[in-house]
């Protein structure tokens, strides 16, 4: 920032004592934009200053937000050299064509009269001023934004936006001298007016991006298609939120985007289980948004256990009821096992011997028992057939407690 400072203040200098020597409302106040310039490379410098500060519980996320503000204000001031620089063309113009004396006389009392342009024999001088420092703009502002964007510093790009917008008015100046020479004297103010919009269109988006910022805008949905794609794909993650107050939800302040989510996970899971979980949705989400600091942060959840109820065909141990090996064949079982479950945690087990004589007598009972799955090794069509609405799961446990161990 150094550097930027002293080209600003060499730019300062040279543009006054030019445009005050030959009269050049343009260049002259170019040279007072460039004064303002001073002042808020200061003003980034001091934000980039505070954004550095540590976090603490006081300030959780640091004073990165500070550098909005800064990126605000250097918007607010180009605003005003804009209109000044607006208004004072207008004058110009008016002044020159002797065009309504009232509007001229009212104006006079807002910005002074600017003069007609003397070039005299430093038609030259000026001409090289101004085209040097067209080049000097660039190099910084490219200097500026890289080194913004490469560190994360927006007041810093916003800066840089401001300097590249110096090289633009610059040309707009170049303009209004090259029409001096042929003693167009009034193009310095037309151009003077191209100047004003150009100084009011940067001003326009750094006040836009700024206050996007410190409003905590919404990123894109695409942005926010992608995250969600994340937590859908992520192992060990069984749902989330789509809507409601715990919908997914990221916005940017800042530098920072912010991530909010609850995630369901099983109940099994262990805090070190959810720690890798979380680790794992960082690490692809920032890789994701690689522009931007983000912070995430996941809300651990169950989903609601929805009761069910399931019938397991076992060949009963005598020595234990747990040890019940699974029956192959659903309708050659000795006994059944009507499990009550919630989610997959065991609510009841109840014990039915099978004597029934037909799988139309089978059929009914677990009908009337409300049955929603029914576990097979061996798959029963014709009993299948009888039961549309129920769900017939394979399993390859062989022992009724490892089912749902």
């Amino acid at each position: 920032m150094g550097l930027v400072i002293a080209m600003y203040v060499l730019k300062v200098i040279v543009k006054l004592i030019v445009g005050a020597k030959v009269g050049s409302v343009s260049v002259y106040s170019d040279g007072l934009h460039n004064l303002s310039d001073i002042f808020e490379a200061l003003l980034v410098i001091f934000a980039l200053y505070l954004s550095k500060q540590p976090e603490s519980a006081k300030y959780p996320v640091g004073k990165s937000s500070i550098e909005s503000i800064g990126s605000l204000l250097i918007g607010v001031a180009l605003l005003v050299v804009g209109i000044t620089f607006f208004l004072k063309s207008i004058l110009g113009l008016l002044v020159y064509f002797k065009l309504f004396p009232l509007l001229s006389n009212i104006l006079s009392h807002v910005v002074s009269v600017p003069t007609k342009i003397d070039l005299g024999t430093s038609g030259w001088i000026v001409l090289c001023v101004i085209i040097g420092s067209i080049f000097l703009s660039w190099i910084v502002s490219w200097y500026q934004i890289s080194t913004g964007k490469m560190k994360n510093h927006p007041s810093l790009i916003s800066d840089g936006k401001e300097t590249f917008s110096d090289s633009l008015v610059e040309f707009a100046v170049l303009a209004g001298i090259i029409g001096a020479f042929f003693h167009l004297y009034y193009l310095d103010y037309v151009f003077g007016i191209v100047v004003a919009f150009m100084i009011l269109r940067t001003s326009k988006e750094i006040l836009s991006e700024a206050g996007e910022n410190l409003l905590q805008k919404s990123i894109d949905q695409e942005d926010v298609v992608k995250i969600k794609q994340v937590l859908s794909k992520t192992k060990g993650v069984e749902g989330f939120d789509q809507k409601g107050p715990d919908k997914v939800m990221a916005y940017k302040l800042g530098k920072f985007i912010f991530v909010f989510a609850k995630v369901y996970v099983s109940p099994a899971l262990s805090t070190e289980g959810f720690y890798y979980i979380k680790k794992g949705i960082n690490a692809r989400i920032r890789k994701m948004l690689p522009d931007s600091e983000v912070r995430i942060y996941l809300r651990q959840s169950v989903l609601p256990e929805e009761p069910s109820r399931a019938l397991i065909p076992v060949c009963k141990s005598s020595k234990n009821p747990l040890q019940a090996f699974i029956e192959e064949s659903i309708t050659k079982a000795r006994q059944y096992y009507l499990v009550d479950l919630k989610g997959t945690r065991i609510v009841t087990v109840m014990e039915y011997a099978n004597d029934f004589k037909n799988n139309d007598e089978l059929a009914d009972f677990i009908k009337r028992k409300r049955v929603d799955k029914i576990y097979f090794v061996k798959e029963d069509k014709k009993l299948k057939s009888l039961l549309p609405k129920v769900k017939f799961e394979k399993t390859s446990f062989l022992i009724f407690k490892d089912m749902f161990h």
